[in-house]
């Protein structure tokens, strides 16, 4: 269904801006407002739940954390559109009962380090519609390291709960690599 949004979209901006087209840019364009289309549903979807839980700022602290992490580090893709939209909203809402459930003293450096050993290991994931040369990889594994690093020091200074937010978009992010990880290696 986004799909057909998407084309639709892209051939009536195309069409309005009266250029020439082929049919393979027309495709970038469609799967780009395809992409962000499904992020725009994700992310109203979870300020609405923000909003009403009153946590929006935890909210936006995980969607951020997780779409940082997520881009130098990769992982599982749904197979489909809706799929991803509700895998995503389903963790993001999951992010307000993960803070009221898990005390703040649970999460550890062997937490982190855990999660850093996995993206040394694991990261970045390439699928169907990412190829990264070798130099991007080992750059994108330094930056999603860095990320982690980052994310720990932080917790000194920031409130409580917001890093248990983002440290939970970061433990969801590795767990989709590592799923990605996986699954391609069965295939």
């Amino acid at each position: 269904m986004l799909n057909k949004i998407a084309n639709t979209m892209a051939e009536n901006l195309i069409r309005l801006s009266g250029r020439n087209t082929d049919d393979e840019q027309m495709e970038v364009y469609a799967y780009g407002l395809e992409c962000l289309l499904n992020t725009l549903i994700t992310v109203s979807i979870l300020s609405l739940w923000g909003i009403t839980t009153h946590t929006l700022m935890d909210t936006i602290i995980w969607l951020i954390a997780l779409f940082l992490l997520r881009h130098y580090a990769g992982g599982y893709h749904a197979p489909s559109n809706l799929m991803c939209i509700f895998s995503s909203v389903l963790l993001g809402i999951l992010n307000y009962y993960i803070s009221i459930i898990l005390p703040v003293g649970t999460v550890s450096i062997c937490i982190y380090a855990v999660m850093i050993v996995f993206c040394v290991l694991f990261a970045p994931i390439e699928n169907h519609k990412v190829t990264l040369s070798k130099a991007k990889q080992k750059y994108y594994k330094y930056i999603s390291a860095l990320i982690l690093i980052t994310g720990f020091v932080l917790q000194y200074l920031i409130p409580e709960q917001y890093f248990l937010s983002y440290t939970y978009a970061f433990i969801c992010c590795i767990l989709l690599m590592v799923v990605q990880n996986l699954s391609s290696k069965c295939t």
